[in-house]
Order: structure tokens, then C-alpha cells, then sequence
């Protein structure tokens, strides 16, 4: 018989798993219509929702996707805590700032308005250079794209 210290962890994953797969399925149903016909030539979306410190170790990284992608128009969907120090920088043309909490907590609107916003823009790249992150959260706005190039990192989970 399970303990309840063994059983806890098993309740968190299975819940998590759950929420994953319900919010993908709601997802994909409001995403329904709104994706651009055709993706706009040389557009580069970078997803970036953690916090603050692990955005200022990363940003020695970020500088080089403009060398990268030198003829790429390239966005940065931020953390809303640290999207205006984010705008204040050349690595990016512009900066998109998504509120975690609003965007996970029990306010659909505001989560299907940024997915529909991310869909209908036709982005033909997606990164999420985030190894440490949740699948209902960066996962959801990466599949949001539907961009022919997505990268990221598979990651622990």
C-alpha cells in the first residue's frame, strides 16, 4: 500500500497531466479559425515566461539570435514583470508581455486572447529556449504558432 508522502507526488503528476490535456483540447477549439492562411515571410517568435533572474542569465544567449536570424522581424513574449526592462534592449523588434498568473489562473479570455493574437500573426519560426517550464503555459503559445520551424528543448518533463 502507497503512503500518503509516495501517493502525493502521483496526485500532482496525474493532476497535471489532466490539466495539460484539458487545456490543450480547449485550447485547440478556440484556436479554431483565427490561424494566419499563410505565415509571414522571415517572422521569429521567442517565448520567454520565467522569472526575472533566469532572463538576465539568458540574455548573453539572446543577443545572438539576431545574428542568427539577421533578416528576421523578432518578437519576445515576456513575463509581464520584466517586459519593459525587455524593450529596452536590440536583441528584439518587439516585445509582447503576457501576465503568467492571468494567463494560467482561472481567466480564459485572457489566455485565448493571447493564443489567438500568437496564432493569427503567422510566425515562421518559434523558440522556447526555456528548459524548466510548463506544457499548459510556453507549450500552449509555441503550438499556438503553428510555424513550419519550432524549437525548443525536450527537457525533464
Amino acid at each position: 500500500m502507497l503512503r500518503p508522502s509516495f501517493l502525493n507526488p502521483i496526485v500532482k503528476d496525474i493532476c497535471r497531466q489532466l490539466l495539460t490535456w484539458g487545456l490543450w483540447a480547449l485550447d485547440t477549439l478556440c484556436l479554431r479559425g483565427s490561424r494566419s492562411p499563410t505565415p509571414r515571410p522571415n517572422t521569429l517568435i521567442l517565448v520567454r515566461l520565467d522569472h526575472i533572474g533566469d532572463f538576465v542569465l539568458w540574455l548573453d544567449t539572446a543577443r545572438h539570435y539576431r545574428q542568427l536570424y539577421p533578416h528576421h522581424h523578432i518578437v519576445l513574449m515576456a513575463h509581464a514583470a520584466w517586459s519593459d526592462l525587455a524593450r529596452h534592449l536590440p536583441y528584439w523588434d518587439e516585445v509582447w508581455p503576457v501576465d503568467v498568473r492571468r494567463f494560467f489562473v482561472c481567466r480564459s479570455l485572457y489566455r485565448w486572447r493571447i493564443l489567438r493574437r500568437v496564432a493569427a500573426y503567422g510566425f515562421t519560426v518559434a523558440i522556447q529556449p526555456t528548459v524548466h517550464r510548463l506544457s499548459y503555459i510556453g507549450d500552449a503559445i509555441i503550438r499556438a504558432t503553428q510555424a513550419p520551424e519550432r524549437i525548443g528543448v525536450a527537457g525533464p518533463i
